[in-house]
């Protein structure tokens, strides 16, 4: 679900852009679904100058955010206008039966 938000960014991959190992200790040793996301190699030029602006990792963020709700089978919901201060999901959450919140700061 991340890798097809990220081809709907634009955002370029390296291969298929999914490298499975499930030997890697972070995802072996968890009950949980989990993934490990590594965006860019920072020994590239080109993509070290776009991690370093903030627009481009706040897309990086989005693309990942958008990625694990649709995993999850939750619809991503824009931001509230300025100063709501937060956000509540959708009650199509099959984890948290729309019980969770989100609150900024």
């Amino acid at each position: 679900a991340i890798i097809a938000r990220a081809k709907e960014a634009g955002i370029a991959l390296w291969g298929t852009g999914l490298f499975h190992n499930i030997s890697l200790y972070v995802l072996k040793h968890t009950a949980a679904p989990a993934v490990l996301i590594e965006h860019g190699f920072h020994t590239n030029k080109a993509e070290t100058d776009l991690l370093k602006t903030d627009a481009y990792r706040a897309r990086l963020a989005q693309v990942d955010a958008k990625g694990i709700l649709d995993y999850l089978g939750i619809r991503w919901q824009d931001e509230p206008a300025a100063g709501t201060g937060e956000t509540e999901m959708g009650a199509s959450c099959p984890y948290c039966g729309g019980r969770l919140k989100i609150e900024k700061g």
